[in-house]
């Protein structure tokens, strides 16, 4: 099973270019929206240590795990939960965030 995650990362994350371009309207708040078939603490675990991670983001700026804007269900497939990441990260964004999602 497959479920999406949410980190919060510093505001200072928005002095990257490729993550201010990716964000022009720079929201208050800077989240990174992922999957995976972990435990998401695990993974968050994993994104802290430096392993398998995207770019960095979370290794770097991340501060914590913020599950109570995600979803919490659980995707049979690996794509299933890649399309919930992604319109996590639009949602997101909508209301104002500034968002990475892989």
């Amino acid at each position: 099973m497959y479920r999406t995650y949410v980190v919060q990362l510093r505001q200072d994350v928005m002095r990257s270019r490729r993550f201010r371009d990716a964000n022009p309207c720079g929201g208050n708040e800077c989240f990174y929206v992922g999957s995976t078939a972990h435990d998401v603490e695990h993974r968050f675990a994993q994104h802290m240590r430096g392993e398998k991670s995207n770019r960095g983001w979370v290794t770097k700026y991340g501060e914590q795990l913020r599950q109570d804007l995600a979803t919490g269900v659980e995707y049979a497939t690996r794509a299933e939960a890649e399309q919930a990441e992604a319109e996590l990260a639009k949602s997101l964004r909508s209301q104002g965030f500034s968002v990475w999602s892989a």
